[in-house]
């Protein structure tokens, strides 16, 4: 359901209208680190969540999605979450305590296969790229636009037969974390579990863009507990309970990855 930058490797500045969130009822000190969160809902047809914030004044999904974010968060941070009606994310405010999350599909997250393959393998991974887009042009006799529309729909039609289409990136490269719809949350019984899951994925994907990776092991044997938020996978029924925990060890990285220059 959730895949790791190196998983994903292997198959491959507008101005917005803010609605913020209830403020932190908690006093912010200068050893709380600052993190900001924006918050993109893409307009997906037909989709329930992206219904709930485009057609619904109260954002009545999303508000509680990201209020339970913040929560997890803000024991530990002091942080604070906008969510945007904009549909382009403002790359360039990005930095490690400000980063982005979009909810949109696989497909609409590919139409823009530079800032992934960036998200995912940096400049090193680019400059690998432009070689292989002229290597395509030698080869093929192609100019520079057909070659790289080639290579990027093969790209394309790799990743999307690599991953369900679930679940979600995070990238601490591009500050930016990716939440994709999950058929596998569409077994919440209510609206409650429907928010917990999605800030589940929320949660976890901003874990990764803020230098997190994966626990070593899963379930039980997971080095930080069974019900740690960066676990991989788990039981759907803690995800419908929001069961989750951050271990100190993550909380102690998270504060050294922000405070690096």
């Amino acid at each position: 359901m959730e895949t790791t930058r190196r998983e994903f490797l292997r198959a491959l500045g507008t101005s917005a209208v803010v609605i913020a969130l209830n403020p932190l009822e908690l006093i912010a000190s200068e050893s709380r680190d600052k993190i900001s969160v924006d918050g993109y809902v893409h307009r997906i047809p037909g989709d329930r969540l992206s219904d709930s914030f485009h057609k619904d004044e109260q954002r009545n999904l999303w508000v509680p999605v990201y209020n339970k974010v913040r929560d997890f968060y803000s024991n530990d941070f002091d942080i604070k979450i906008d969510l945007r009606e904009e549909q382009e994310v403002n790359e360039r405010k990005l930095d490690r305590n400000h980063v982005a999350v979009e909810y949109t599909t696989m497909d609409e997250m590919l139409n823009n296969p530079r800032d992934v393959l960036y998200a995912f393998g940096g400049q090193e991974f680019m400059d690998e790229l432009e070689a292989e887009i002229k290597r395509a042009q030698k080869a093929e006799g192609w100019d520079y636009k057909t070659a790289e529309a080639e290579i990027f729909s093969t790209l394309k039609e790799g990743t999307n037969k690599t991953f369900s289409g679930e679940g979600g990136f995070g990238s601490e490269i591009s500050h930016r974390a990716w939440i994709l719809p999950s058929k596998t949350y569409d077994r919440a019984r209510n609206d409650e579990e429907l928010v917990n899951a999605y800030a589940f994925s929320v949660t976890h994907e901003i874990g990764h863009v803020l230098s997190l990776e994966h626990p070593i092991g899963s379930g039980f044997f997971s080095e930080y507990g069974q019900h740690n938020f960066m676990n991989p996978t788990g039981e759907l029924k803690d995800i419908f309970s929001f069961n989750f925990d951050i271990h100190p060890d993550q909380v102690r990285q998270i504060k050294q990855y922000l405070r690096t220059d």
